[in-house]
């Protein structure tokens, strides 16, 4: 279940939480704090690199196969 990791975010301060009565049944709804908002940033940032490292290892690789190389990855 998410809910114990979203009460482990309210207790390191990265989410609040409050309820709110939606078609006339009690919801719990989270909210980033500034401290929420900036771990999603560096996150999010950690999460590109990645991305962009093996998206350019697989355009080496294919430019590798265009030029008669074999890639030995």
């Amino acid at each position: 279940s998410l809910y114990p990791t979203l009460r482990e975010f309210e207790q390191g301060g990265y989410v609040t939480s409050g309820t709110e009565v939606v078609s006339g049944r009690e919801r719990r709804v989270y909210t980033l704090t500034d401290k929420g908002r900036e771990a999603f940033r560096v996150g999010l940032a950690a999460w590109m690199d990645a991305t962009g490292a093996l998206l350019e290892t697989g355009r080496a690789a294919e430019a590798r196969k265009g030029r008669g190389h074999a890639c030995p990855c």
